[in-house]
């Protein structure tokens, strides 16, 4: 079966497990299955949704002496899914009376977090660097310590969102020209013809930045009370809760002269 074109999600119980640590118990797993139930999904072109809750989802309910724990239920998505909808979560809930977890997909209607900013390691070989960075660093800023050192570290990024960011977007165009010169000729060499390069550059790279973002995305979380938060605003508002908590709220710390102290 090939790949399917656009978004598809496929979730319920498969009676199956993929690896051997999602069984435990006494029954051994049996590898061919496996095999050919891996082989099968790559060839769907779909994987395991990042999710929360229960790792087993099903157990026989027997005496300790026989209890068996599996993952038979999974929430499979494609990377069009990924995609498409990008603030989609899963979630295996506990069984209650039955012996499976429920599969739970829920879909946030939250706006996307926005783009942190991160340092790139090439801007160091840049000559006005040290320049640059003294420049912010010397600024004058008010506050408490925490609050000066947030405020000229947040200082710093105009220096770098102007002439080095052109610089580095003009580099990644040029690799991107190589790597696709070099896709080509290991196409080639591979006789792998039914290949799309647009697919195999924009699409798959994307799709692959799309799993890293939804595997590290924080759908939802306990507080110290036991409370559950879901969605990013109701998470968020939870870490600094906790935070708040540890460290104290912000307070504003007036600057003294020196000299007056006797």
């Amino acid at each position: 079966m090939a790949p399917q074109v656009g978004p598809w999600v496929v979730m319920g119980d498969f009676n199956i497990i993929r690896y051997s640590h999602e069984k435990i118990g006494t029954l051994p797993a049996h590898f061919p299955d496996m095999i050919d139930f891996n082989n099968c999904l790559s060839s769907c072109g779909v994987d395991d949704m990042q999710g929360t809750g229960n790792d087993f989802t099903w157990f026989n309910k027997q005496d300790p002496s026989t209890r068996v724990y599996s993952k038979l239920d999974r929430i499979l998505v494609n990377g069009d899914w990924l995609l498409t909808f990008t603030q989609t979560a899963a979630q295996f809930l506990p069984p209650g009376v039955s012996d499976h977890c429920p599969a739970l997909l829920t879909f946030s209607g939250d706006p996307a977090p926005k783009k942190q900013f991160k340092f790139l390691d090439c801007w160091i070989d840049h000559p006005d660097f040290h320049h640059q960075v003294a420049a912010a660093w010397n600024s004058m800023v008010t506050g408490n310590s925490m609050f000066r050192f947030m405020a000229k570290l947040k200082n710093t990024r105009p220096s770098f969102s102007e002439e080095l960011i052109i610089k580095e977007k003009e580099l990644s165009l040029a690799f991107l020209k190589l790597k696709d010169a070099e896709a080509k000729i290991l196409i080639q060499r591979a006789k792998i013809y039914d290949i799309k390069l647009n697919d195999a550059g924009s699409k798959f790279f994307s799709t692959r930045i799309k799993e890293r973002r939804q595997s590290q995305l924080i759908g939802e979380i306990q507080d110290l009370a036991g409370c559950t938060h879901q969605g990013l605003h109701e998470v968020g508002d939870a870490f600094v809760n906790y935070y708040k908590q540890l460290l104290g709220s912000s307070t504003f710390v007036q600057s003294m002269d020196l000299s007056s102290v006797a």
